[in-house]
């Protein structure tokens, strides 16, 4: 018969600097031994938290890219009632591991036998929780207490597989940030929410974003229209620009619509017409049509939505 053990994994040099060992948890129920072990799991990190040696950065509210410090993981958001920690809404924020400036120093010193000092940081490892089934050989990872980035993938099979898994922290980021520019009133230049079904509009839409340089822009696109919209926006592409790409960035829920957010990356510097002669641009309001009160930098200059924005982009 099968049997399951959960192990807690420390890094030795986390175990030096916490104080707290790898751990075996073994019981004739496996959902106990799973329990204990997280139960274990949850105190190494509350101790890890407290004694500094992991920093966690949550959003400061639900619409909002701004990050602010934990320092105590007994808040509702972070703990259930039975004491052990909500890991799936841990693995949310940002989690970083800190070291003193020996360990510093040392990663630094010996980059020439173990690469970058970072690589050499990252190689110390992170706390797990690892299940291993007796009769197969192989472990499997349940929890990994670190920022992980999921494979990004225009294709929909992976795009649904993906919504359907627990959030970590870079799909979070993405959900705040997309939320925050949504909200943004000023910042119309850089976002455009669809809400028509007109080909026309789209059409200027994708234009404006054309023809927009140096800046990433994104397109809210409502579920209803989905389906329709990116088929659209592919013969556009194929139209007009076959090398300048729109990329899935996320999905998200505003206000009870659900939005898949596309992003645009200018590859070219090139203006493009509409197949009429005219041209589409973008300022604060949106779409702009060039007519004859359309000035060079109206053009060439972009509206200082972000004052650090705009200082790297005038450097550049």
């Amino acid at each position: 018969m099968s049997s399951i053990t959960y192990t807690v994994e420390i890094p030795p040099i986390h175990y030096l600097l916490l104080g707290l060992e790898t751990a075996i948890f073994k019981h004739q129920e496996p959902q106990a031994a799973k329990n204990e072990a997280l139960s274990y799991l949850s105190k190494v990190l509350r101790d890890a938290v407290e004694k500094e040696i992991i920093e966690i950065w949550d959003f400061d509210n639900e619409v909002s890219a701004d990050l602010k410090k934990i320092t105590n993981l007994e808040s509702s958001i972070y703990a259930e009632e039975n004491g052990i920690l909500n890991f799936e809404r841990i693995l949310q924020c940002k989690i970083k591991y800190t070291f003193n400036n020996y360990i510093i120093k040392n990663a630094v010193f010996n980059r020439h036998r173990h690469g970058s000092p970072s690589q050499k940081i990252a190689s110390y490892g992170f706390f797990a929780l690892i299940e291993n089934q007796s009769d197969k050989p192989s472990r499997s990872t349940v929890i990994k207490i670190k920022n992980e980035e999921r494979e990004s993938s225009g294709n929909p099979f992976v795009r649904k597989r993906n919504e359907n898994m627990n959030l970590n922290y870079f799909e979070k980021l993405k959900i705040q940030e997309v939320k925050q520019l949504y909200f943004d009133q000023n910042n119309n230049y850089q976002k455009e929410i669809l809400n028509t079904n007109s080909f026309l509009a789209l059409e200027r839409i994708f234009l404006s974003f054309q023809n927009t340089f140096i800046i990433t822009k994104y397109l809210f696109v409502p579920e209803h229209f989905h389906k329709n919209a990116t088929a659209v926006i592919d013969l556009l592409v194929q139209t007009f620009s076959p090398e300048n790409e729109y990329e899935f960035h996320t999905a998200v829920e505003i206000e009870g619509v659900k939005f898949y957010v596309y992003k645009h990356d200018p590859v070219s510097c090139a203006l493009t017409f509409s197949k009429t002669g005219k041209l589409y641009i973008r300022d604060q309001n949106g779409v702009k049509e060039v007519d004859e009160n359309t000035t060079f930098s109206d053009l060439t200059d972009m509206p200082a939505i972000d004052q650090k924005l705009q200082n790297i982009i005038e450097i550049i």
